[in-house]
């Protein structure tokens, strides 16, 4: 039964598949070229004689695209009846969409002789068009989603009941293809493509629901919140090493930018550009200073996402407004000091649309985008997942060589959060600096304002009142504990070690009522070590 159940559901996915596979060849299939028409109804703008018999006539005419659309499309008469001559037969129709009627936006010219008839269906045309091409997909499970590229062009469309999606009439070039839906996240987030000279099909995107849910009464108070900035010589590590010191001992750097350190009395200097923050830990085999300098790193990385907001006059993630072609600023590209809160913003190296209603792109993150890029930094993988799911221990993807692990620890009165601890709410995230104070990007959907200004983004926050009064969860970065040691043999019911194979004939009650074995070596050197019976 077991295997006919594995069968049936192997054949269900690959079924699914056969399913999803069918609707994008039916998508690429669907791309046709343009077909481009003039016909004969020719509209009359102006008229005068030449000659006795002679006149000239200026018109406008029609196109028609029974195809797909078309770019820069252009048209020249070629050929005239007898008694017909052209004075300037070229006109230009621009870009044509699939379907569409459309008249010329200037005129061609011609001089009828009026002793010959003149027959408008035999003027002969030639049509051409830049080469276009289509990039299509699939959202799963979503209808109703807008999926726009950005590149030589900017077109949106919407899935249908299918979350199938088409946009035709792209010009060649690179383009990034977003897809948008309020209260959803996508992965992936984007994805970016070259138009050569063929479409683009088969793009997959599956929606997430965000993760921040965070009150309205939360937002005010945390919007009303003022950043603390604290040094790095008081962000005191738990091994008892302040922050700064441990940085300079280890010779941890942090890029982007360089790290300038003129001695250990002295703050170091970072000047930084715009990128993904990495550090670069130094070799260790020991677990214990593994941790340490992974705590380490991670909290430098941290408080390099929130030194906009934190520590002015830090512009490391400043950014002017994109302007149009008049040079105006862009409403929906401003200006920003520091990242900011982006509802669904997983990457703050590109601007973002938010999940929400708001239309403003800017650089920032959310709370999970800004846990993760902390842990990515320092080559940790964090498993996607809602934050309401507390990010259990076995979400965090850890080097096996590091010989480390996430622990769940229980929260008591707030006393035992350590620094470098992950703090989890039902709704948020962020990271531990000290007992009191910790780093974390918060906001709100549909807060469009306050979200782009200075009072959210990456920042510190007192912990006492941030979402109620303590974290519900915590999770800290521990050394594994070691398996016991590999036991030889049956002797001692299999638990002898393995430098001490053999064992006494006979066993005994300890003091304490547990069943002790005495196992030997080679030597008979000997040790008493507990039964696990």
């Amino acid at each position: 039964m077991r295997r006919l159940t594995t069968m049936r559901f192997s054949v269900a996915t690959l079924f699914l598949l056969l399913i999803i596979a069918v609707v994008l060849q039916n998508i690429a299939s669907a791309t046709a070229a343009a077909s481009l028409t003039i016909g004969s109804n020719y509209s009359l703008v102006s008229s005068k004689r030449i000659s006795s018999t002679v006149y000239e006539y200026v018109y406008r005419a029609q196109l028609t695209n029974s195809g797909a659309a078309a770019n820069n499309v252009a048209a020249t008469l070629t050929s005239t009846p007898q008694g017909v001559t052209i004075v300037d037969g070229a006109l230009s129709f621009g870009n044509v969409a699939a379907g569409a009627v459309v008249s010329s936006s200037d005129t061609f010219t011609v001089r009828h002789d009026r002793q010959y008839p003149f027959n408008a269906n035999a003027l002969a045309w030639s049509t051409t068009f830049d080469p276009t091409f289509a990039i299509s997909g699939y959202v799963t499970t979503a209808q109703g989603v807008t999926v726009t590229v950005y590149g030589p062009q900017t077109k949106s469309t919407v899935t249908d009941a299918g979350g199938v999606f088409s946009l035709e009439g792209l010009l060649p070039g690179q383009y990034t293809v977003s897809p948008m839906q309020p209260g959803s996240v996508f992965t992936p987030v984007r994805q970016t493509v070259t138009l050569i000279n063929q479409d683009i099909t088969g793009l997959v995107f599956v929606p997430q629901v965000p993760e921040e849910t965070l009150s309205d009464e939360d937002i005010e108070r945390i919007a009303a919140t003022p950043s603390i900035f604290i040094p790095e010589d008081q962000v005191i590590l738990p091994n008892g090493i302040s922050l700064r010191d441990y940085l300079l001992m280890r010779g941890i750097t942090i890029t982007p930018g360089n790290s300038a350190i003129a001695s250990a009395s002295t703050h170091r200097s970072i000047q930084l550009g715009r990128a993904i923050a990495q550090s670069t830990l130094p070799p260790t085999a020991d677990p214990q200073q593994k941790k340490n300098d992974v705590i380490a790193a991670m909290l430098a990385q941290a408080r390099l996402y929130a030194c906009g907001k934190d520590n002015p006059p830090c512009t490391t993630w400043d950014h002017d407004a994109e302007k149009d072609e008049q040079g105006n600023d862009l409403p929906n590209k401003p200006a920003q000091k520091g990242l900011t809160y982006v509802y669904g913003g997983k990457d703050h190296t590109v601007r973002t649309l938010p999940t929400d209603n708001c239309t403003e792109m800017t650089y920032g993150l959310d709370c999970s985008g800004f846990i993760h890029h902390v842990a990515k930094s320092v080559g940790i993988g964090v498993i996607e997942g809602g934050v309401s799911k507390q990010r259990p221990p076995e979400a965090w993807a850890i080097p096996s060589a590091w010989q480390l692990e996430m622990k769940s620890i229980t929260v008591t009165d707030g006393s035992n959060i350590e620094t470098g601890d992950i703090l989890v709410w039902p709704s948020h995230i962020g990271i531990a600096q000290r007992s009191d104070n910790f780093i974390s990007s918060a906001g709100a959907p549909n807060r469009c304002a306050t979200n782009i200004n200075g009072s959210s983004g990456p920042k510190s926050y007192q912990i006492k009142g941030f979402s109620g009064p303590n974290p519900t969860s915590i999770l800290r970065l521990v050394v594994k504990t070691p398996p016991p040691p590999a036991h030889g043999g049956t002797c001692g019911g299999g638990f002898c070690p393995l430098d001490y194979p053999f064992c006494s004939s006979f066993s005994r009650w300890w003091g304490d009522g547990s069943v002790y074995w005495m196992c030997l070596n080679s030597q008979k050197n000997f040790g008493v070590y507990p039964s696990p019976n």
